[in-house]
């Protein structure tokens, strides 16, 4: 059975995307070392993506999708709650939630 409540936004950059999934697996409680095994990569590919780094794929992505008026919604998990203030712009620079 779905959440009555969830999480809701239009993701326009991968700054704002990769705050999400850092949200998401800190409040998972999932070590990034772990999430990168389980990936088979680089827990510095990992840690690249929830900062925001982008790559030419995914400028090339957004904006084609913005160009043709394409939105990207994303639904967390029922059990996650996040809190979202400051996520619209991407990462906040002061953030220390870990694992």
């Amino acid at each position: 059975m779905k959440s009555l409540f969830y999480f809701h936004m239009r993701i326009e950059s991968a700054a704002q995307l990769g705050a999400i999934m850092r949200e998401t697996r800190v409040a998972q409680k999932i070590p990034l070392l772990d999430l990168a095994q389980v990936l088979n990569t680089s827990h510095t590919l990992l840690r690249r993506q929830e900062h925001g780094e982008s790559t030419k794929a995914l400028e090339v992505l957004f904006a084609t999708m913005k160009q043709l008026g394409i939105e990207m919604h994303i639904e967390l998990p029922p059990d996650v709650s996040i809190d979202t203030a400051g996520l619209a712009g991407g990462l906040r620079r002061n953030s220390r939630a870990r694992p």
